[in-house]
């Protein structure tokens, strides 16, 4: 199940879609929407952030709501949303804590097309940031 939050009709689309997998997020997530899109696992508390950021009118981008059971690893879960998250921002890079990009999650990003790796530092809080190469034009 994917829902998403927003307080705009546009595709706001920053340059990187900020995917967290903790359920108690929260507010927190509220601060990452000055950087881009902001797909969470659905939970009560990270669905209240979504709520609160789509009735805040300052809010210029979005929350993305995403389940998965319990059972399905961290590289399972990042297979399964980048094709949802590709459709909708397409040229975004994608950030993940950088406590879960193990070498595993790693293959599957270059699986699936991205290929450059940076860590940065979002509210004090490290993430890999996974873009994908420029096409040759």
């Amino acid at each position: 199940m994917i829902s998403t939050y927003s307080n705009s009709d546009d595709d706001a689309d920053g340059d990187i879609v900020l995917i967290i997998f903790e359920r108690t997020y929260g507010d927190r997530a509220l601060d990452l929407l000055a950087i881009g899109p902001v797909w969470m696992v659905a939970s009560d508390v990270n669905e209240a952030a979504a709520l609160k950021a789509s009735s805040d009118g300052a809010s210029v981008s979005m929350i993305t709501l995403f389940d998965f059971p319990s059972t399905h690893g961290i590289g399972a879960r990042v297979s399964s949303l980048l094709p949802a998250i590709t459709k909708h921002h397409p040229e975004c890079a994608v950030a993940l804590s950088a406590m879960l990009v193990s070498p595993q999650v790693r293959r599957r990003l270059e699986r699936a097309g991205y290929s450059q790796f940076t860590v940065r530092d979002f509210g004090g809080e490290p993430m890999i940031v996974a873009a994908r190469r420029p096409e040759a034009g």
